[in-house]
């Protein structure tokens, strides 16, 4: 029965059009598994660096007043938290307000965040370039965007004024306070908009710089142990903390962020069942075409004595095998491309619209695995139309048929 198998896909005649049609079949399986894989691995890699660099410039969960006006209790009301809920891995007071950096004859408006640095290091350790989070007692210390560094010519160690316009007391009588710093490190996120706006100083000198009391904050930013909590928790803190506080997740303040991603998955069931339907009739007139090209032998085979079922039988497993290579080959390249594009990052991105400046993929070997099983499924089963028809094939209309 091997032997016979073996042979039976041999061809007689017109052997370039036997081969022309089997690689035809093995490219369709190919590009359905690349067509499947890559998309899939494009949109997780989105997902989890949007998600990622969102969490470095916004916590899990911030809590502010609904006025915006200045939270004058954020020690106590910390410590509040802190002690009811064990979800919450680390919370800290933060000051956020606008400010004007100058350096020569260049100006722009930025937003300066007082944090602290421990904290904000371990978020942005992955993004830096050049220096660190580290900022030293009593010196007015920066870290600023590479972005913002190149439009303002600085490097690390170099000074720049800043200007407080949003201070607690500032009216238009008054002077702004002008301070100068020294450039501390530089990070780069690739997600433009946000870096190019973003600059970070220590708590006590951004107090100090905005002449802010001790206590208070702009911002309570909590980082949770799981970030799928950041809902229920957000939840239940807003019934303990009470107006004029409330709190917000990360995918509420960077809801344009996730809901354009969540907008790029929504076409995605329909889009690869399309492919794997692309796929399945690709491997049916494959094997329809191997059919009418077989239907001679099929005849003599009958007429000798060779079941209905092994007819059956053999485009079964003719289908099943070029499905295998096509999905091999295609899972294989599919992964490599993935691995060249993490470590080389050769497709670049606009950063100004895209948030990142490279295309980001996550292999999920998961989705190889779903793949694999869905192709082979389809593609066995719709092994079976062209394997009927050759088994219901008279042998005596098959031996005539030329």
């Amino acid at each position: 029965m091997k032997f016979i198998y073996k042979n039976f896909f041999k061809p007689n005649t017109n052997k370039k059009f036997h081969l022309f049609i089997r690689f035809m079949a093995l490219i369709g399986i190919i590009l359905a598994c690349l067509a499947i894989l890559l998309p899939l691995a494009v949109l997780d890699g989105f997902h989890i660096e949007l998600r990622k660099k969102a969490i470095s410039f916004a916590s899990h969960l911030t809590i502010q007043t609904y006025n915006q006006t200045a939270i004058k209790n954020s020690d106590s009301l910390i410590h509040e938290l802190d002690k009811l809920y064990p979800e919450i891995e680390s919370i800290t007071p933060v000051i956020q307000k606008g400010a004007i950096i100058k350096q020569k004859d260049f100006s722009d408006g930025i937003m300066l965040v007082g944090c602290d640095d421990n904290i904000m290091g371990d978020r942005f350790a992955e993004y830096m370039i050049e220096g660190d989070f580290q900022f030293s007692e009593n010196t007015n210390e920066i870290v600023i965007s590479q972005v913002l560094a190149r439009k303002l010519s600085l490097g690390l160690g170099d000074d720049v004024l800043l200007f407080a316009i949003d201070t607690e007391f500032f009216n238009q009588f008054d002077l702004p306070n002008i301070e100068e710093f020294t450039v501390k490190g530089i990070y780069a996120t690739g997600m433009e908009q946000y870096d190019e706006i973003t600059t970070f100083i220590s708590l006590p000198t951004a107090r100090s710089f905005f002449t802010i009391e001790d206590k208070v904050a702009t911002n309570i930013e909590i980082m949770l142990k799981d970030i799928e909590e950041a809902y229920p928790v957000s939840n239940k803190i807003d019934k303990t903390i009470g107006y004029p506080y409330y709190s917000m997740t990360v995918f509420d303040t960077h809801q344009a962020i996730f809901s354009w991603i969540d907008l790029q998955r929504e076409p995605i069931p329909l889009v690869l069942g399309l492919i794997g339907v692309v796929a399945v009739f690709n491997i049916i007139s494959i094997l329809l075409v191997m059919v009418l090209n077989k239907t001679h032998s099929i005849g003599i085979l009958r007429t000798i004595g060779l079941p209905a079922q092994k007819i059956r039988f053999f485009f079964l497993r003719e289908g099943l095998k070029i499905s295998l290579r096509g999905i091999i080959i295609g899972c294989l390249l599919s992964l490599g491309i993935c691995l060249m594009q993490k470590h080389t990052g050769f497709i670049s991105l606009d950063a100004s619209i895209y948030y990142l400046d490279k295309v980001p993929v996550d292999i999920n070997p998961m989705h190889y695995l779903i793949v694999i099983f869905v192709l082979i499924t389809m593609t066995t089963l719709a092994s079976l139309i062209p394997a009927v028809v050759a088994s219901k094939i008279s042998p005596i209309k098959a031996i005539q048929y030329k």
